[in-house]
C-alpha cells in the first residue's frame, strides 16, 4: 500500500514537473491562482485581499460585461477562466503584455486577465470577446486570423473615450485613411504607444464592414473560418453578397 501511495505521488510530481517545463508560465498562472487568489464565482479568481466592496463592484461589472458580449455575438460559447490581477505584483506574476487586459490559451482553457486599469465595464466586454473569438477559432486558426480583425471586432464592444463614436466619426470626417490590412495585420502592431490610436482604425474598419453585412454576420464568419475557409475571401464574399 506505500509502494502504490509513494508511486502515485512520484507520479504526480512528475505530472507537474512536465507541466511545468513545457509551459512555466501558464504553469505559474495557475500556481498563482490556487494560491495567492479566491476562487469567487464559478472560473472567476480574485486576490485574497481585495477588499469585498471592489470584489462585488467587479463582478457586477463582469456580469453586464457578459451581456454585452453575449448580445453581440448572439450567444457566449466561451466559459473562460477570468483572473482580475488588481495590482502591480500579481500582473507582473501573470505576465500580462497589456495595461488594461489581456486573454491567452491556457491548457484546455481560455484564460482572461484584467490587469488594474482595465477595471470597468469596457475593457472586461473587449476581453470577453477576445475570449470568444479564441473559443469559436481555435489556436491554430485563431493564429492565422489578422490582428485588425481580431481587435476590431471586440472594439466594438469597447466605448472608452479614445474608441467613442465621435473619435471615429471626426477621423473620417477629416478623411483620416485607415492603414492596409496588411500594415494592421501583426498584434504587436496593437501594443504600445500607438496602440490605441491604432485600435481605433481597426475598430473603423470592422465597423464600415459591419455596417455593411449586419451585427447577425458576426457568428456566421467565425463559423465559416473555423469549418476551414479563408478568412479573407469569406470577410469579402459576405460584404460583396451585402451589397449585391
Amino acid at each position: 500500500m506505500r509502494k502504490m501511495l509513494l508511486l502515485v505521488a512520484i507520479l504526480t510530481l512528475l505530472g507537474f514537473a512536465a507541466f511545468a517545463f513545457n509551459d512555466p508560465v501558464a504553469f505559474r498562472r495557475s500556481f498563482v491562482m490556487k494560491m495567492q487568489m479566491e476562487e469567487m464565482t464559478a472560473q472567476v479568481f480574485l486576490g485574497k485581499d481585495l477588499p469585498a466592496k471592489k470584489s462585488d463592484a467587479f463582478l457586477e461589472d463582469l456580469s453586464a460585461a457578459r451581456i454585452v458580449a453575449a448580445d453581440f455575438f448572439g450567444t457566449l460559447q466561451a466559459d473562460p477562466v477570468i483572473a482580475f490581477a488588481d495590482h502591480r505584483d500579481l500582473k507582473e506574476q501573470f505576465a500580462v503584455d497589456n495595461p488594461f487586459a489581456s486573454s491567452y490559451f491556457h491548457y484546455a482553457d481560455i484564460l482572461v486577465v484584467i490587469a488594474p486599469r482595465g477595471n470597468n465595464r469596457d475593457v472586461l466586454a473587449h476581453a470577453l470577446a477576445h475570449a470568444e473569438v479564441k473559443h469559436r477559432l481555435g489556436a491554430d486558426l485563431f493564429a492565422e486570423l489578422p490582428a485588425w480583425f481580431d481587435e476590431g471586432l471586440c472594439t466594438q464592444l469597447d466605448r472608452r473615450e479614445f474608441l467613442s463614436d465621435a473619435v471615429l466619426q471626426a477621423q473620417e470626417a477629416q478623411g483620416i485613411p485607415i492603414p492596409s490590412y496588411t500594415v494592421m495585420s501583426d498584434h504587436e502592431w496593437f501594443l504600445g504607444p500607438e496602440g490605441e490610436a491604432h485600435l481605433v482604425f481597426a475598430k473603423r474598419e470592422v465597423r464600415r464592414w459591419l455596417q455593411n453585412v449586419g451585427p447577425a454576420a458576426v457568428p456566421v464568419i467565425l463559423q465559416r473560418v473555423a469549418e476551414g475557409e479563408d478568412f479573407m475571401s469569406v470577410y469579402r464574399v459576405m460584404e460583396t453578397e451585402a451589397d449585391g
